[in-house]
């Protein structure tokens, strides 16, 4: 793993050159567009909450349901960052893009909860709380619990799938699929089926907040950019399933790590994997070349990071 960080920290610096000026360039447009996306899906929320008190309801648990929901999409707005990013090499004008983007996010929320309720979440890396942990603090009852985190889910899914694209419903359903696999099929795959369920679950459930800036992108030029970004998302989940490899092997789930015959094997397995995503970004459009810098840089310092924050994979005794 100390080869990995290192080989890693020597090519984010040559990453980091070569998205150039990207991140300067399109700061006030990243910034135009994230407050427009924010501000159109906090007015779709607040319609959609309206529901939990539409007959008048006062109940001190359904407002502070209401309240808590809030805070938690807030909370979740880092997940837009790559986003932008993408949008930025275009520059679709925010008030159009946003309306496509803010109905996009009201169903990742959706599946976000479902997710953290599934795999028992309490927070995001130890950075801040997950909405079921927030529940955690007012409603005693397992039973409860799952009925108050799994409704508010279902309602930003119904929500936000009426609006989407056909193509973002598309990736809904084999999210579903994926999330009903991920549960049943055991903690250690091989290579093949890992990919395929991830594939399924986390590369849909990710491209649900790029569909809406690809869909404007040429046919001609399109298919390179998404490949780019399916690719990225699956090693992204290798690096997550790093972080929980010892929470996955305590639920039996699906595990990158889990299957390694060696942490070190791994390793190298996950070092190839940032060398063909480079090799991806070479056939892309030049205008999308920065914004592909830029995220090989932003994904190899989080590996760095996990690393130096030290990993051990679970004990024999422990599988």
């Amino acid at each position: 793993m100390k080869l990995l960080s290192e080989h890693l920290d020597e090519k984010t610096r040559e990453w980091q050159r070569r998205s150039g000026s990207f991140l300067r360039d399109g700061e006030v447009y990243r910034t135009q567009l994230f407050e427009s996306t924010v501000r159109r899906r906090d007015e779709l929320l607040v319609e959609l909450l309206r529901s939990l008190t539409a007959s008048g309801s006062d109940h001190p648990v359904v407002l502070r349901l209401r309240d808590e929901i809030e805070a938690y999409v807030h909370r979740c707005d880092w997940c837009l960052l790559d986003t932008l990013h993408l949008a930025a090499c275009q520059r679709e004008d925010p008030a159009i893009l946003s309306q496509r983007l803010a109905a996009s996010l009201l169903v990742y929320h959706g599946f976000r909860l479902l997710d953290d309720l599934f795999d028992d979440h309490s927070s995001y890396k130890g950075r801040f709380p997950t909405l079921l942990a927030k529940i955690e603090e007012f409603v005693t009852r397992r039973d409860r619990r799952l009925t108050f985190l799994t409704l508010p889910a279902v309602l930003l899914l119904l929500d936000g799938a009426c609006v989407v694209s056909t193509e973002v419903r598309e990736l809904a359903k084999q999210t579903i699929n994926g999330m009903i696999i991920e549960k049943d099929c055991g903690k250690v795959l091989p290579e093949a089926k890992y990919r395929t369920l991830v594939n399924q679950k986390s590369v849909s459930y990710g491209l649900i907040l790029y569909i809406p800036v690809l869909e404007k992108v040429s046919l001609a030029v399109r298919g390179a950019v998404e490949d780019f970004v399916r690719e990225s998302i699956v090693v992204s989940q290798i690096l997550n399933d790093l972080v929980d490899v010892k929470e996955d092997n305590r639920l039996e789930q699906p595990n990158f790590w889990l299957a390694a015959t060696c942490l070190e094997t791994a390793a190298a397995q996950t070092l190839a994997e940032f060398t063909k995503l480079e090799t991806r970004v070479l056939g892309l459009d030049p205008i999308f070349r920065p914004y592909a810098w830029n995220r090989l840089d932003s994904v190899g310092r989080y590996i760095i990071e996990i690393i130096e924050d030290g990993v051990a994979l679970p004990s024999p005794a422990e599988l």
